[in-house]
């Protein structure tokens, strides 16, 4: 786990390797399936989907044959997080509920709340938004009930993000400025972030160009201590969409070419929760606004030829996003 920490994975799976040789030997069956749940979970880390969920259906079954319900049940919840994450929301809500049916029987308030958390967010991304707003609230209720003091906050901030894919301003921003409240002096900004740029959209949608102004200079400031390239690329994204809608294009096209930078410095796509709810998950658009102005500019040559450029990258961009997630078989 220190080595994860470290990001030094290659030892890292060497060490749960080591450790699940010595308990195979020692005939620690319960154990060896510990280690595989922990290898697996590495795999995950390292973005290798395909991997990590194989091991995790070989260890849920030996933790069944064994009885270790827990680690069956957590093998489940982790199965379901890569489910969200590679867009596969039908088998990632048949995953949650499986898990919190089980954390439920074993009495594991946390575990069955985020369960019921992963449940919701594959009822918002299969566009059943009531269905997911409920949802949030009920995990929301059991976090408190765990005197947890991060989710109930961050679990507003996914409930905002559905309201605000509804329509309904008033209630998202309301959710966002109390998640906020909490993410502003905790010690996780990028939380805090995430936060100013779904403010910052709610404002731009309700023509408050000042206003979204002033969200994303929040968001910009607070991202300048961290290395967060995803947030950034959003950030300057939405910068972009708002100078563009003050018909500010110079600068408009400049945003939008920082935040292209970005988004070239990412490896694959988004991550954990800004991969599973986030507001952006359309990789090309900056390309496509990028096209759009290059044309504005002018009908000459050189602009066709800039326009055309942006039309190749965001094709590689779309393959790398189909090579690198190497989706998983349907069980």
């Amino acid at each position: 786990l220190c080595l994860i920490m470290l990001n030094d994975f290659s030892r890292a799976l060497e060490t749960y390797q080591r450790a699940r040789g010595h308990c195979e030997q020692n005939g620690m069956h319960m154990l060896v399936a510990q280690a595989d749940y922990n290898i697996a979970y590495l795999y995950y880390l390292r973005g290798e989907y395909s991997r990590a969920i194989e091991m995790l259906r070989a260890t849920r079954e030996v933790c069944k044959e064994y009885g270790d319900q827990y680690h069956a049940a957590l093998c489940d919840l982790d199965q379901s997080e890569m489910y969200l994450e590679l867009g596969l929301s039908a088998e990632a809500a048949e995953l949650a509920g499986a898990a919190y049916a089980s954390f439920q029987r074993l009495g594991m308030g946390y575990e069955a709340a985020k369960a019921l958390t992963n449940t919701a967010i594959a009822c918002s991304q299969q566009g059943k938004s009531f269905r997911a707003l409920e949802l949030f609230a009920q995990a929301k209720a059991k976090f408190v009930q765990e005197k947890n003091q991060v989710w109930p906050s961050l679990l507003d901030l996914y409930q905002a993000l559905v309201l605000y894919e509804e329509g309904r301003m008033f209630e998202a921003r309301r959710l966002c400025l109390a998640a906020l409240e909490f993410f502003r002096n905790s010690t996780l900004p990028a939380k805090a972030v995430l936060c100013h740029l779904l403010l910052a959209r709610l404002a731009l949608r309700s023509g408050d160009i000042a206003g979204a102004e002033r969200e994303l200079s929040n968001a910009l400031a607070k991202l300048a201590g961290l290395e967060a390239p995803i947030l950034s690329y959003q950030a300057h994204f939405l910068k972009g969409q708002v100078l563009e809608a003050g018909e500010k294009l110079k600068v408009a096209f400049e945003s939008y070419q920082e935040a292209r930078r970005f988004l070239e410095t990412l490896r694959s796509g988004l991550r954990g929760e800004e991969l599973k709810i986030a507001f952006m998950k359309n990789k090309v658009e900056v390309y496509e606004r990028l096209f759009e102005l290059t044309l504005r500019r002018g009908e000459g040559m050189e602009q066709a030829e800039e326009a055309f450029g942006y039309v190749e990258q965001s094709k590689s961009r779309s393959l790398m996003e189909l090579i690198l997630r190497r989706a998983p078989p349907t069980p």
